[in-house]
């Protein structure tokens, strides 16, 4: 059986081409196959996803605490 890794998909809702709503239709199949999935639309451009991912923020502490239940061992070192 093959396994799938876990999925984190971050989009930015000042896109026009819908792509959370595609990521969103996306983590919902991924999740009816039980694999750790969740979609994070943010109002940030795609160079403010990558510039801001880090930055003592709600977006860093959402990206962090998905991290953090896939492994407890990981989560301490957060």
């Amino acid at each position: 059986m093959t396994q799938a890794f876990p999925l984190l998909a971050v989009g930015s809702t000042q896109r026009e081409d819908h792509s959370c709503v595609q990521a969103t239709h996306y983590v919902n199949q991924a999740k009816q196959l039980r694999v750790s999935a969740e979609v994070f639309p943010e109002n940030l451009s795609h160079m403010e996803i990558n510039r801001e991912l880090g930055l003592d923020n709600s977006y860093t502490r959402a990206v962090e605490a998905f991290m953090a239940s896939l492994d407890a061992a990981f989560s301490s070192r957060l």
